[in-house]
């Protein structure tokens, strides 16, 4: 028989890994390409990712609750599964909902990555100029 606890910590464990991948997703790449249109998620009571009423910013570790409330990704795995009354059809739900989420972070990171390597690719010659300086820079200064 599971116990609350499990509950719990299976859910916390996704949202960790939402946040894990959510953070991998905003890291710039090198050379520069946008963030993509959030896509938002419902996760039990929950909206992902979070979007501030007063400024309109997008905050992709935490969660969107009724009237303008948030909770932190971190936080959130005991109110989930309260929501969920710890039944368990219902948190499996909300484990696939987060599940969902982490696939579409992991996918558009995977695009813009793709893109990088597009920019080069296309400006080639630009980019092999800038890697012989750098090269010849080192080997002048040892």
């Amino acid at each position: 028989m599971l116990r609350k606890e499990d509950y719990v910590e299976l859910v916390r464990e996704k949202l960790q890994e939402l946040e894990h991948v959510a953070d991998i997703l905003l890291r710039q790449t090198i050379p520069y390409t946008p963030l993509p249109r959030p896509r938002f998620f419902k996760i039990g009571p929950y909206t992902w990712p979070y979007v501030d009423d007063y400024d309109r910013k997008i905050s992709y570790n935490k969660l969107k609750a009724e009237k303008g409330y948030y909770e932190y990704l971190k936080n959130a795995a005991t109110s989930l599964c309260d929501y969920c009354k710890y039944q368990p059809a219902k948190v499996v739900k909300v484990i696939r909902q987060i599940e969902y989420a982490i696939e579409w972070c992991k996918k558009r990171t995977e695009g813009r990555q793709r893109a990088a390597e597009e920019i080069i690719k296309q400006q080639k010659k630009a980019y092999d100029i800038l890697v012989s300086q750098v090269v010849a820079k080192k080997l002048q200064n040892p």
